[in-house]
């Protein structure tokens, strides 16, 4: 008796030792691959995350503009990626000018700016509403590739592809628009 136990024993391990090497051999096989392969510490590792960060652009003692952030992470390609970010622009006469996105991607030697999902600039009276929206720096302008709303006390609009200038405050729509006004004295 003392050796059928022993018989049993030895088979047993043997069942177990190849069933842990099919097993191991299969998971290898079922692994993901790609980019999301990365443990997370390495993934942190190769990014560097800052908490509410402000960037000021300044020419001699007058601000231009300041971008600000509820966070930001520096992607491999050498962008910024913000969350709820808010960039305000200041005209010649200094009124501040936000813009305001879910989040953005900023490329600091270009120093332009690629908002996206529910963008939002305040100006005086009215309101202007997009899902992207790109200021370039070296330009000095908003500019708004697809569709884009305004809303102002008396004033609506809707058109495609805007351009702003923020030194002259002019707009220009590259692809037509539809204006509603209910005051009317502009027309007189």
């Amino acid at each position: 008796m003392h050796r059928s136990i022993w018989f049993w024993i030895k088979w047993l391990s043997l069942a177990i030792s190849l069933g842990s090497i099919v097993a191991t051999v299969v998971l290898m096989e079922f692994r993901p691959t790609g980019p999301e392969t990365l443990p997370r510490a390495e993934k942190k590792a190769s990014q560097t995350e800052v908490s509410k960060p402000l960037i000021v652009e300044k020419k001699g003692e007058r601000t231009i503009w300041k971008l600000q952030a509820q966070k930001a992470e520096q992607q491999l390609s050498g962008k910024m990626h913000l969350l709820s970010p808010v960039l305000t622009l200041f005209t010649e006469a200094g009124e501040a000018v936000p813009v305001q996105s879910r989040e953005a991607w900023f490329d600091p030697i270009r120093r332009d700016i690629d908002f996206r999902g529910k963008v939002l600039v305040h100006f005086q009276t009215w309101q202007l509403e997009s899902d992207k929206m790109i200021f370039s720096s070296s330009k000095d302008e908003l500019l708004i590739p697809g569709n884009f709303k305004i809303h102002g006390k008396s004033l609506q609009a809707k058109g495609k592809s805007l351009r702003l200038d923020r030194r002259s405050q002019r707009l220009w729509v590259d692809q037509g628009i539809w204006i509603r006004d209910e005051n009317g004295a502009w027309q007189q």
